[in-house]
């Protein structure tokens, strides 16, 4: 299971053209948790832009979504664009509240800042099949964001995060 986009949102939100409000992370809570009722082997990845875009989210500088995931035991969180809106600092000190794996496969650090809480894939196994979740970041962050904000970090090509993610999980 997936979630992606949900910029801080918990309530669902208006849609232009849309009847009915959609998304938001109370909504998907109850679809998760279903789920997980059938199904024993479920895996729960967020795929970036997690908490920046609401105002629940902006005034707790983000807890609230962390807070949220947590509870709803994410299994991976993938670093979005947007992850970077308060700065590498504020995103260094979500993760670590967060204590959930965070997948990052392309973001290269200087020597000098690393990144201890990302790691470019996951490796889950379920009935003794092993499975390897890459999260890819993508490479035009630097287009989109603030130099200030990104700390020194760089930005490889998706092409090339995947084939050095996958040569590392086959030493596995």
């Amino acid at each position: 299971l997936h979630t992606t986009d949900l910029h801080g949102h918990l309530d669902p939100v208006a849609v232009k053209g849309s009847p009915e409000p959609s998304g938001g992370l109370l909504r998907c809570a109850t679809i998760i948790n279903a789920i997980r009722k059938q199904e024993p082997n479920v895996i729960l990845i967020d795929c970036g832009d997690l908490f920046q875009g609401s105002v629940e989210s902006y005034l707790t500088r983000g807890k609230i979504m962390m807070e949220a995931v947590k509870y709803l035991r994410y299994d991976a969180l993938v670093v979005g664009n947007h992850e970077f809106d308060w700065g590498v600092e504020r995103l260094r000190e979500f993760y670590q509240e967060a204590k959930i794996p965070v997948l990052s496969a392309g973001i290269v650090a200087p020597e000098n800042n690393p990144l201890p809480w990302s790691r470019p894939f996951l490796v889950k196994e379920f009935d003794g099949v092993k499975l390897v979740i890459i999260g890819l970041t993508n490479p035009l962050i630097p287009k989109w964001s603030r130099p200030r904000l990104l700390g020194g970090l760089r930005f490889s090509g998706t092409l090339d995060a995947v084939r050095g993610a996958l040569a590392r999980a086959r030493r596995l």
